[in-house]
């Protein structure tokens, strides 16, 4: 009987960049829905359960802008558990991506405004940042 062909494996460097940008995405993430929970809930009342707010992060206005971040995360999930092993410029693709999109703008589109809006006015969503600049700032 065949033994079948085992899995082919990314390198466990590039492996270890993404896993460490991942983790920081996930960081940042979590910051900036804190921050949009809060300033929702200043004009709307406390939201009361994680189910409540799962489903305002799926359908209310407030939260569409995030699912950018979450998409980020998804793409490099599909990465670390795909099937193909993934080389120097697939990562190197993923990073450029990231760092364009974490780059906050003032007049930018409605995205880098937020995000801009955002790094002013949470210590936590700066602090987050912060993480996955340096980690990007060593990435290359």
């Amino acid at each position: 009987m065949k033994k079948a062909p085992e899995k082919p494996t990314a390198d466990p460097v590039l492996q270890q960049r993404l896993q460490a940008v991942r983790g920081d995405l996930l960081q940042l993430h979590k910051a900036l829905l804190d921050a949009e929970q809060r300033a929702y809930e200043q004009l709307n009342g406390r939201v009361t359960s994680s189910g409540q707010l799962f489903k305002l992060v799926l359908n209310h206005p407030r939260f569409s802008w995030l699912r950018t971040f979450s998409d980020l995360v998804v793409r490099i999930d599909e990465m670390l558990e795909g099937d193909e092993p993934f080389v120097l410029a697939d990562v190197d693709g993923v990073i450029a991506t990231v760092k364009s999109t974490v780059t906050p703008s003032e007049t930018g589109n409605q995205f880098e405004r937020r995000y801009h809006a955002a790094l002013q006015q949470d210590p936590g969503v700066v602090m987050a940042h912060g993480m996955l600049m340096k980690t990007l700032g060593s990435e290359g």
